[in-house]
């Protein structure tokens, strides 16, 4: 993993298909909360996404002068497979509609009281 082209082809498999969701999720955000509440929503949304970047270097920093290379790559690829894994166990995220579908299912979930359709 020394070589400049296996970082960048492991770099490029990481983030192949983040446009993609980071578009499907966003789109799906901009249909489900309500017209007047977007700019709140979307404040919120940002400032828990932007507060977390400043951790990145925070942990690369402290964890390459602590443990070394290794063991902070590894744990910062562990809390990427923790992430993942979240998201892929999310039944909620699951159950997103193809675009088509993505009015009647805010919709519904809105009407049901905050719980997606299905569930308790």
């Amino acid at each position: 993993m020394d070589s400049l082209i296996g970082m960048l082809v492991v770099l490029a498999a990481a983030v192949l298909f983040v446009p993609a969701l980071n578009s499907a999720l966003l789109g799906y955000f901009m249909v489900a909360v309500p017209t007047q509440m977007l700019g709140r929503a979307n404040s919120a949304m940002q400032v828990l996404a932007m507060g977390a970047m400043p951790l990145a270097p925070v942990v690369a920093g402290f964890g390459l002068s602590w443990a070394g290379r290794t063991p902070t790559l590894l744990f910062c690829g562990a809390l990427c497979v923790v992430a993942a894994l979240v998201s892929v166990t999310n039944r909620g995220l699951r159950s997103l509609p193809v675009e088509s579908g993505w009015s009647g299912h805010a919709s519904r979930f809105a009407r049901d009281g905050g719980r997606p359709q299905g569930e308790a």
